[in-house]
């Protein structure tokens, strides 16, 4: 129990986020944070998503 509190091999929780590119295409990107998705996207892209939603 211990180990997993101190959280020893450093695991963290990802999610996955739905990025729309334009108005039929979507990216699904794994981050911890939604900036994370966001910042992704845009330097991949060159391009800023239109939103940014967390998939359940």
């Amino acid at each position: 129990m211990e180990l997993i509190q101190k959280n020893v091999l450093g695991i963290q929780k990802v999610r996955i986020y739905s990025l729309k590119m334009n108005k039929k295409d979507f990216i699904f990107i794994f981050a911890r944070k939604p900036q994370e998705a966001i910042q992704f996207f845009t330097e991949t892209f060159q391009q800023s998503p239109l939103n940014c939603q967390n998939i359940h």
